[in-house]
């Protein structure tokens, strides 16, 4: 897939830009996995942010 480098650096770049800002994330349940015969991935992942550092 051709976008597919373009979606890994703009993940790279929120993510990065999220731990700054938010650095503290808690997972507040389950994920919920999805399993198919075409896919594999999580369907949710439920989380709470720390407080925000500025």
């Amino acid at each position: 897939c051709l976008g597919a480098h373009l979606a890994r650096l703009e993940m790279t770049a929120l993510f990065r830009e999220l731990l700054t800002r938010r650095p503290v994330i808690r997972r507040t349940g389950d994920p919920l996995l999805v399993d198919s015969n075409f896919d594999n991935r999580v369907g949710s992942l439920p989380f709470t942010f720390g407080p925000t550092v500025t």
